[in-house]
């Protein structure tokens, strides 16, 4: 199912104080999906909510995934920095 970024909307509790940024995702089908942000959320471009709302339903949904993920691209950039270090290190001992 492909999301696209439907509608947004400020939501207020009992007070009239704004609690949450509510963003409609939508799809072809007529999949309707509210995604509920923070309050302050509301004056984000339509391209930034989108991605939020996004990755709020990723976490929501997958969380161990989503956490796993994390971790992984963390490895790949620590793996990274070691083999430039090793490059170095040889360069620095080859001299």
């Amino acid at each position: 199912m492909k999301l696209e970024y439907g509608a947004k909307s400020q939501e207020f509790d009992a007070s009239g104080t704004a609690s949450t940024t509510k963003v409609t995702l939508v799809n072809s089908d007529g999949a309707y999906v509210p995604v509920f942000l923070p309050a302050d959320k509301i004056g984000l471009s339509n391209t930034e909510l989108f991605e939020l709302a996004m990755e709020t339903l990723y976490q929501e949904n997958f969380p161990q995934r989503a956490e796993n993920e994390r971790f992984s691209k963390v490895a790949q950039e620590l793996q990274k920095n070691k083999e430039a270090t090793d490059k170095a290190e040889q360069a620095a001992s080859e001299n």
